[in-house]
């Protein structure tokens, strides 16, 4: 949980695109480390993350 709570945003792309549906590519930095995600917005404040 650490890592949710202290990591800074350092750019967001747009990682797919199709049919209305949007996968976004965020890299964060956390601890000195850089760390990308792809996340999927499902609306509202919902998201789905994958961390791997």
């Amino acid at each position: 949980m650490l890592y949710i709570r202290e990591r800074k945003l350092i750019r967001k792309d747009t990682a797919f695109k199709c049919c209305r549906v949007e996968i976004f590519e965020h890299q964060y930095q956390w601890q000195g480390k850089e760390y990308k995600e792809l996340q999927l917005d499902l609306g509202k404040k919902d998201k789905v993350g994958i961390l791997a």
